[in-house]
């Protein structure tokens, strides 16, 4: 037994005085840690690579399909072709590339995303539906292999919200990265990996793109005419009467500078010249309750119609800075039938919030309209406004299935004389196709049975339905860099007669009333910021803890989630919903009325 205990004893202390041993072999110690600094270079330099060649492809496919989207003729395969060389030279690297350029529509009857027309280049297969399907490829190596000329995985998904009637443009990008192992050191491992940048815009100028292959999908472009040259010669015998020209498509409803003092249409019309050319204006304030209006009439019925002219924004426009504007903020309102189509904020100094291009649509009995703004030109002093801050903005207005006698307005909510704070046309246009074959595409009518009037703030109509994404509303364009220093408030209406715990899909405690069309609609671009201070917060404030104004908040984010909130506590009533890293997209927001009659409410945008 004590033999026993000695053996412990010695082995225990042998045990410390290893433990305890500072001595080492340099050249032992690098046979083991070698390995792992090689395996751990090479690693970083794969993935440093690999991933430089992604972001190129993404910026590339995203210049590329910015170029197409510009497009007002029809482009043709020799174009494609040459994108193809664009997206080369922008990747800067050597490597087999192809892309395929589809255009994509909303199916009416099936609510999913319809191939219009495809094309691949380079001799890859054409996309043939959305779920995952492309024309046939050769059995082969590289990209003559079905494996790298199928589409990309889960296309369907990464495809944004389509509305009725437009045509996003789709470009899916293609290429075989080999790994620096195989140039460097000739092993073949990672080769021929297949990277597939997407980019999905929508057409800039028009509702489509037109394809030389696209079977006619979409309506034809004007008629051309070349005129005869030379002098005819005398006719000896009576010649046949020439053959009747066919009428042009298009319908020019007006087209005017202003400059020759025509005011046939407008009402409440005056013009001012100056150095720059004439424009309808200058007007202010005043026109909130009384629109400057222009009636559109066309002796044929249309099938689409374009609206455009030149927005003037003149003097010290104050946006939502509640402490120098109105409540609800100054905007203007553009009208169809003294209805509000879009509202816009305009704010006198440069600022991220307030120069982002605007886009709205709008659904109503006379067509559907599609506003999207841009601005060409910004001044601190315009001599022939007398020295006072001007902006310019580009407007479009595209309409499909319109009406053929509509009144469009124009409505200002602002607090200062015309001197200080102002707003003109110019260049103003309006053209409409014919309608020569039956409506091609369905758009969205609201029900007039459930009509009751207008929102007083906005002048967009209220329908008492349940809730409805496709319905006109106000829409706000924010970046995250807009609220990253301060919030985004302004006064909205807490109204609504339609109890939403009555309507599919809402359960019994999310208790509220509500119109069919949101409060607001937010368009939301997220910059990929992450963490603290990148999260978006929505929340309802009266100032006076709900007890002003009792208010709830649904709100339908860009993946189509619904997200509703009541109360903040029970000592406050009003409403907060905070929506994490939300996602770039559209976020449809109902303010809806918890109890009591309707209220005006401020909403708040922020970051938490």
């Amino acid at each position: 037994m004590m033999g026993f205990a000695q053996h412990s004893t010695c082995l225990l202390r042998a045990m410390r005085s290893y433990l305890r041993d500072m001595r080492a072999s340099l050249s032992l110690e690098l046979v083991f840690a070698l390995p792992l600094l090689i395996w751990a270079y090479l690693g970083m330099t794969i993935f440093q690579d690999a991933f430089r060649a992604k972001m190129e492809g993404e910026t590339a496919a995203l210049h590329v399909a910015d170029l197409i989207s510009r497009n007002t003729n029809e482009i043709t395969v020799a174009y494609l072709e040459g994108m193809n060389d664009v997206f080369d030279f922008l990747t800067t690297r050597s490597r087999e590339t192809r892309l395929r350029i589809s255009s994509v529509m909303l199916n009416a009857e099936t609510g999913e995303p319809q191939i219009v027309w495809s094309y691949g280049t380079r001799g890859l297969a054409p996309l043939i539906t959305i779920s995952g399907t492309s024309g046939t490829a050769e059995g082969g190596t590289g990209f003559g292999s079905a494996e790298n000329q199928a589409p990309i995985e889960q296309l369907q998904r990464r495809i944004p919200t389509i509305l009725p009637g437009e045509a996003l443009i789709l470009v899916e990008t293609f290429a075989l990265w080999n790994s620096p192992l195989k140039s460097l050191m000739g092993l073949p491992y990672l080769d021929n990996v297949r990277l597939t940048p997407l980019a999905v815009t929508r057409p800039r100028f028009s509702p489509f793109i037109r394809f030389e292959l696209d079977n006619n999908v979409f309506p034809e472009s004007p008629l051309e005419t070349v005129p005869p040259v030379g002098e005819p010669e005398a006719p000896t015998e009576p010649e046949e009467p020439p053959a009747p020209v066919p009428d042009s498509p298009y319908v020019n409803v007006i087209n005017t500078d202003f400059s020759n003092g025509d005011l046939t249409g407008w009402t409440n019309g005056r013009i001012t010249n100056t150095g720059n050319g004439s424009f309808l204006g200058p007007y202010g304030g005043e026109t909130r309750n009384n629109p400057v209006t222009f009636r559109s009439r066309s002796p044929h019925a249309l099938q689409s119609m374009q609206i455009g002219f030149d927005l003037l924004v003149i003097g010290s426009w104050d946006g939502y800075r509640s402490q120098w504007a109105r409540p609800e903020g100054e905007v203007l309102m553009i009208q169809i039938n003294g209805e509000s189509i879009s509202l816009d904020s305009f704010f006198v100094f440069a600022s991220a919030l307030y120069q982002t291009n605007r886009n709205t649509m709008a659904f109503r009995s006379e067509g559907q309209f599609h506003t999207h703004m841009y601005e060409i030109f910004r001044t601190n002093s315009a001599p022939e406004h007398n020295g006072m801050e001007l902006q310019v903005w580009r407007v479009h207005i595209n309409v499909l299935s319109p009406a053929s006698d509509m009144t469009i307005g124009f409505a200002a909510n602002l607090d200062e004389p015309i001197s200080n704070e102002a707003f003109g046309i110019r260049n103003f246009t309006i053209i409409g196709e014919r309608l020569t074959q039956p409506h091609q595409f369905h758009t969205p009518r609201p029900d007039p049975a459930t009509f009751l009037g207008r929102d007083p703030l906005t002048e967009f109509p209220l329908h008492n339905a349940c809730p409805k994404i496709l319905s006109s509303a106000p829409a706000y364009t924010m970046l995250q860099n807009s609220l990253r220093f301060s919030s985004v408030r302004f006064q909205v209406r807490a109204r609504g007669t339609r109890d939403i715990r009555t309507c599919d899909g809402f359960s019994s405690t999310q208790a509220g009333f509500g119109h069919e069309a949101p409060t607001a609609v937010l368009n939301w671009v997220d910059q990929g910021r992450t963490g603290t201070s990148s999260r978006l917060q929505i929340q309802t404030d009266d100032g006076n803890s709900g007890q002003s104004c009792n208010s709830a908040l649904l709100i339908r984010d860009a993946f189509g989630q619904w997200h509703y909130n009541r109360d903040l506590s029970l000592l406050n009533g009003n409403a907060r919903l905070r929506l994490g890293v939300a996602g770039t997209g559209q976020h449809h927001i109902w303010v809806l009325r918890e109890s009591g009659a309707d209220c005006n409410v401020d909403i708040q945008f922020s970051l938490y």
